[in-house]
């Protein structure tokens, strides 16, 4: 994907892409399996929709004029569908879903980017990409750390389990966050290396 994408210089082209990869898994069958060619064209459509929807970001700014509540019982209706024998195509589901995230993401900036906790989400929210990144690395190392303690190592006992979730996961998020703030986003080097 990421040397696909560079090829389409220009907003146009990347929305005729994503046409094309919308359409992409209707052929799935026929595409092999080497080289995860198969889970590329199932995933082509969601990574180029990002891109779009950064090409085309002017036109999101409309989504603030209808309210979340609209977006919470269209996603939700949408989520049911299957539940009751309706097929919904998944692209549907993830294009609401993402309407949903970025009217609830304008209306939390909106209330709280004033309070500390509010810098916090959008601290996280910054530094996302990284996360991504770099998450199951730290989680990996958490893991380890944790099997290696004599209590947090009974994973029978459900309150320990809880415990070592929990530190496992929030290190997911804090280390790469850290990571980003003090290292990656400081230095010209790793802001190329990393796509910052």
């Amino acid at each position: 994907m990421f040397i696909l994408i560079p090829l389409f210089r220009n907003p146009q082209s990347r929305l005729g892409l994503f046409f094309v990869a919308a359409l992409l898994p209707l052929a799935a069958q026929y595409i092999p399996e080497e080289f995860c060619l198969k889970e590329f064209s199932m995933m082509l459509q969601y990574f180029v929709m990002g891109v779009v929807a950064y090409d085309w970001k002017h036109y999101l700014l409309r989504l603030k004029q209808i309210p979340l509540l609209y977006y919470c019982i269209a996603f939700s209706v949408i989520e049911m569908l299957p539940y009751i024998g309706v097929e919904v195509f998944s692209l549907l589901t993830a294009t609401m879903g993402i309407a949903f995230i970025l009217r609830g993401s304008y209306s939390l900036k909106d209330n709280v980017a004033n309070h500390a906790w509010g810098r916090i989400i959008m601290l996280i929210s910054t530094a996302s990409y990284i996360i991504y990144l770099l998450h199951t690395t730290f989680e990996g190392f958490a893991k380890a750390l944790i099997l290696k303690l004599p209590y947090l190592s009974d994973l029978s006992n459900d309150v320990m389990f809880c415990v070592g979730a929990v530190f496992v996961i929030s290190t997911g998020v804090i280390a790469p966050v850290l990571l980003y703030k003090y290292v990656l986003g400081r230095y010209k080097i790793t802001k190329v290396l990393f796509g910052l």
